[in-house]
């Protein structure tokens, strides 16, 4: 892998420069993946999702329920074209 440091200014965490990662038809440009689960609501976890910068979440599918009291599913939520969605089927 190939990562070089970029420029900072002073008081700015270094950040460093990775090529996007190809697998099939998606390109990442983050190694993050971020779960949606344990959030108090769906406003923290959609900005928690974009401050991460992340490309790919995880879903417990055996916790999703498919709406929440407000009649909202977590897919009404996702932004679908912005994140690849992986299923987690752990207990």
């Amino acid at each position: 892998m190939n990562t070089t440091p970029t420029t900072t200014t002073a008081g700015s965490d270094p950040k460093l420069s990775i090529a996007p990662l190809q697998i099939g038809p998606v390109t990442l440009t983050s190694r993050l993946i971020v779960g949606t689960g344990k959030y108090e609501t769906y406003d923290i976890m959609q900005s928690a999702l974009a401050a991460s910068g992340a490309n790919v979440i995880t879903v417990a599918v055996r916790r999703e329920r498919l709406v929440d009291r407000d009649g909202r599913s977590l897919l009404d939520v996702i932004d679908t074209d912005r994140y690849t969605i992986l299923p987690n089927t752990a207990g």
